[in-house]
């Protein structure tokens, strides 16, 4: 049975009716909370409206559909990031380091859960619309995971949906919308109950980086100049790190040193600001941290409500990044972990959709003889086959605002209704450029016949899938979260590659290697 939800933000049903808002609706309770009207008690204070004034507009600016910083003719191609041309941009890739923007900071400060307040870099509407929420807080003291905070970040995610971005290729919805790039991968809550007895509980939303396309032949080293930003703001801001400055260059994060070089640094993951505002400088001070990461996928089928049996389904623990800061700050890992056994009891009333989607991941196209390296997982229910191989995501279509390499039909002109984002009257609906499942991610770098052997477990975050080439045999490794592939070089074979990802992590010799996309049109 679901929980019965509390009220929020001064709102009895909030999370009913929220869950289903659009982009205007969303827009118009974010100006009425700066203006103390909605939001509840703290939004009538008048620090709390000077910050709500700041932060409003700046995710308007870079959100759907005209925002002044997301679609500025003179920085093509859209992005939700602020930026500006690098006066050291030649055209395409001249460099390995050379991008065509540099990212431009928008610092606020804010305490949080922390002891005092501290000033930090903002990047994007995504992570702006977490901060917006959490200033809003604290939490009531009666609020836990099931009624309060796993709705919330299931709010917070329709709601980035709205903003910015768009829906992935495989979908199915009919009409992929128009922003830069796919949502992020994961989004998370992290709070803090306070006191003994708790007097308040404070949280903080955020979402693994995303908001741009990232077409290496039009913007260069784009996306790597974001990432290293990320970073930075985690470095200066963490007040416990076990991590130095210069890790993003060595790549040695516990996610990339595990596979020596391949996947997300340090400061891109969902965790990274709600882990800047909730972890304090001592290590006895985070002992009641709690955290939940929650998956898009949960929203793939579309839902017009929140439920409670789908939103859990697709509730992942913390990657090798995050177990490490968890353990540095001397957080309970049981806080961040999944229930597997209430995913159970759930299950029984999860809607048709989640039921359907595990089903048709039964019988897996591929599979590997060699057995799954330690933290992995080769079955069926893990791979997710019908998902991430379905015939919907064989090939990838590029476009973005000035290249349409995609027959007339594939677009139209819809007058009709309106979009989830905002109701003009004349929307272009568009293939989105970048890729939802690893056929597409494989296609986007010049690889045809991608098959699926190996992918991390979900309590270890369920961010990497390891495959083959089925025409060249060559072994892969896909960044889910930051939607990369790396090519394993050395060693080549899968039995050494396993052997490999089985060595404490430092030990491991092997070798990857980076693709490029491959330019179309």
């Amino acid at each position: 049975m679901a929980a019965p939800l509390l009220p929020a933000f001064g709102e009895k049903d909030f999370f009913d009716t929220a869950f289903n808002y659009n982009r205007d609706q969303i827009v118009n309770w974010l100006r009425a909370c700066a203006k103390g009207e909605k939001g509840g008690a703290r939004t009538k204070l008048e620090e709390v409206q000077k910050l709500l004034k700041q932060i409003g507009p700046r995710i308007e600016v870079l959100s759907l559909p005209e925002g002044a910083q997301f679609k500025n003719p003179s920085l093509s191609p859209n992005s939700h990031f602020p930026r500006k041309t690098d006066p050291n941009w030649v055209s395409k890739r001249v460099t390995p380091r050379e991008a065509k923007f540099i990212l431009l900071p928008l610092p606020s400060t804010y305490q949080g859960a922390l002891t005092a307040p501290i000033t930090v870099d903002w990047w994007n509407p995504y992570d702006l619309l977490g901060f917006f929420l959490g200033v809003l807080g604290p939490a009531d003291i009666g609020a836990t995971k099931r009624n309060y905070f796993l709705p919330l970040c299931a709010v917070y995610a329709q709601w980035c949906s709205r903003l910015a971005g768009h829906t992935d290729d495989d979908w199915g919805w009919g009409k992929p919308w128009v922003g830069a790039g796919v949502w992020p991968f994961m989004f998370n809550i992290t709070w803090r109950p306070d006191g003994n007895p708790v007097t308040a509980q404070y949280f903080f939303l955020g979402s693994s980086t995303a908001g741009d396309e990232w077409q290496d032949w039009v913007v260069g080293q784009w996306r790597p100049r974001v990432q290293r930003h990320r970073f930075n703001t985690l470095h200066g801001g963490l007040k416990l790190k076990p991590f130095q400055q210069d890790s993003f260059d060595k790549k040695n994060s516990p996610v990339q040193a595990k596979s020596r070089g391949a996947g997300q640094p340090y400061g891109n993951c969902a965790e990274t600001y709600p882990f800047i505002f909730s972890i304090r400088g001592t290590v006895d001070a985070n002992k009641n941290l709690q955290g939940l990461a929650l998956q898009k996928e949960f929203m793939r089928a579309n839902p017009k409500a929140y439920d409670e049996a789908t939103a859990w389904a697709y509730l992942y623990g913390p990657c090798a990044n995050c177990r490490e800061i968890i353990k540095f700050a001397k957080a309970n890992p049981k806080n961040f972990a999944i229930d597997f056994e209430k995913a159970k009891l759930l299950q029984g009333t999860a809607s048709q959709a989640v039921t359907s989607m595990e089903e048709s991941t039964s019988t897996p196209t591929a599979a590997a003889a060699t057995a799954a390296p330690e933290g992995w997982s080769d079955k069926p229910a893990d791979l997710n086959v019908s998902l991430y191989w379905g015939t919907n995501g064989a090939g990838t279509i590029v476009c973005n605002i000035n290249r349409y390499v995609f027959p007339q039909q594939d677009f139209k002109v819809n007058t009709l209704s309106p979009t989830p984002h905002s109701s003009p009257a004349v929307m272009i609906h568009r293939i989105p450029a970048t890729y939802p499942n690893i056929r597409q991610a494989a296609k986007k770098v010049g690889l045809n016949s991608p098959q699926g052997l190996f992918i991390i477990t979900r309590d270890r975050g369920g961010d990497q899938y390891i495959f083959k080439d089925g025409t060249t045999g060559k072994i892969y490794v896909w960044s889910m979260l930051t939607g990369e592939i790396f090519e394993f070089t050395k060693p080549t074979d899968l039995d050494s590659i396993v052997a490999q990802l089985n060595l404490p992590v430092g030990k491991a010799t092997m070798e990857t290697t980076q693709l490029d996309d491959i330019e179309s049109g």
